[in-house]
């Protein structure tokens, strides 16, 4: 399986992410006191696609866009921003392969965060490797 390719992979989609949205943090964690805007990669899960001889995977990862009310009144807040950064970090994705390999678009949503006031994004993508 080629399970050993995760780790490559993640680096190779934070590099993309972090250019697409040059002004806002990646982390790859919640943070337990986020900014007001920030990008998080989820996920990184693998799966065997080579009918169980290790040969193949499916990587799934998902990238999410978060912004909530804060401080900082210069800052453009809600579904519309999400979908913005959303877009700018699809494009950079699908512009070429990772790792060798296309990238495929599962899919994308925005929605109100559980706390009523943040506004979240995110879509889906995997890799086979």
């Amino acid at each position: 399986m080629t399970v050993a390719q995760s780790w490559p992979l993640q680096q190779a989609v934070f590099s993309i992410v972090s250019a697409a949205a040059p002004t806002l943090q990646v982390f790859d964690y919640a943070p337990t006191t986020p900014p007001e805007e920030f990008v998080r990669l989820d996920g990184f899960n693998t799966d065997d696609r080579s009918y169980k001889n290790a040969e193949s995977s499916r990587h799934a990862f998902e990238v999410h866009h978060f912004i909530r009310p804060g401080a900082s009144a210069s800052m453009t807040r809600g579904q519309g921003r999400g979908k913005q950064i959303i877009a700018a970090i699809h494009a950079a994705l699908m512009a070429g392969p990772l790792l060798g390999q296309a990238v495929e678009h599962e899919y994308m949503a925005t929605d109100s965060d559980m706390d009523g006031a943040t506004s979240h994004s995110w879509s889906r993508y995997s890799v086979i490797l």
